[in-house]
């Protein structure tokens, strides 16, 4: 399931970095990569091992569909993905599956970004999420806080496109994010930091905020070759590790902060243009 997540985070930050404003070609110096990436994600996707576990295992389909649902929003189909998908739908996918708020509102921005009609309408799963209803961040933790970076980031088509929130919400919201970051800053817990920063770049922020110098930590904690440990209590097993030669060890735990911090590099440098 790791291994699935990370290439369907894979596909989401090419998506997302090859977009309208191309941030790709402010971040990205390296001739062929985005074709090299983009191979890479299709072939994954292509292997029957993979492209099987929807029909095998329907009730927990989505996550074995997401890879694909994220490239078929740069045109790319597959035929027995497609012939998956009309199957599953006959029989009532995505809604025979229980699932908590905001993890609806995960697979209808997904399914609606896809071109595949289904899963229901953002804003009326957004309003039955935690971050819908949160008025304090005393009883958070790190479970409530991806929760609610999630939301805002399917709200936002991962801040490509303006936040469909009222400005009342929005101003609810900042304060909310705004200590969350300060919080994880002072955790050194730089995957939520990561996205928290990147939520308030979406929703904007209070005024006098500290997100500011939080940003600054957060880019000062990237190793030299630009990638970022979730977090810094695992940052020196981690470089043991890469010194020792264990890739896989180290992508682990580097490879979702480090896309994280490529989104995150994106809406800073399309907010600048």
């Amino acid at each position: 399931m790791e291994g699935l997540q990370a290439l369907a985070e894979l596909a989401i930050a090419l998506v997302r970095l090859t977009g309208t404003d191309r941030a790709w070609d402010v971040i990205v110096d390296r001739p062929g990569a985005e074709a090299r990436w983009r191979e890479h994600i299709v072939e994954q996707v292509s292997m029957a091992a993979l492209a099987q576990l929807p029909r095998k295992r329907p009730m927990q389909a989505f996550p074995y569909l997401l890879p694909y649902l994220v490239l078929r929003r740069t045109g790319f189909r597959d035929p027995y993905y497609e012939q998956t998908l009309d199957r599953l739908m006959s029989v009532g996918f995505p809604d025979m599956s229980e699932s908590v708020p905001y993890r609806r509102l995960d697979v209808a921005y997904f399914l609606g970004k896809s071109g595949r009609k289904g899963g229901g309408d953002l804003k009326s799963h957004y309003r039955r999420t935690g971050l819908a209803h949160q008025r304090s961040v005393v009883l958070a933790d790190d479970d409530s806080a991806y929760a609610l970076t999630h939301t805002i980031l399917y709200l936002s088509d991962f801040g490509a496109q303006p936040i469909a929130l009222p400005e009342p919400e929005l101003r609810r919201i900042q304060p909310i994010i705004e200590t969350l970051v300060v919080h994880y800053w002072r955790e050194r817990h730089w995957d939520l930091v990561g996205e928290l920063l990147l939520c308030s770049e979406i929703v904007g922020r209070p005024p006098r905020s500290l997100a500011g110098y939080a940003y600054k930590a957060f880019q000062d904690a990237h190793w030299e070759d630009g990638t970022i440990p979730g977090h810094a209590d695992a940052g020196a097993t981690l470089l043991l590790a890469r010194d020792a030669g264990e890739t896989a060890r180290v992508f682990s735990g580097v490879y979702h902060t480090t896309i994280v911090s490529l989104i995150l590099a994106t809406k800073v440098i399309e907010s600048e243009r």
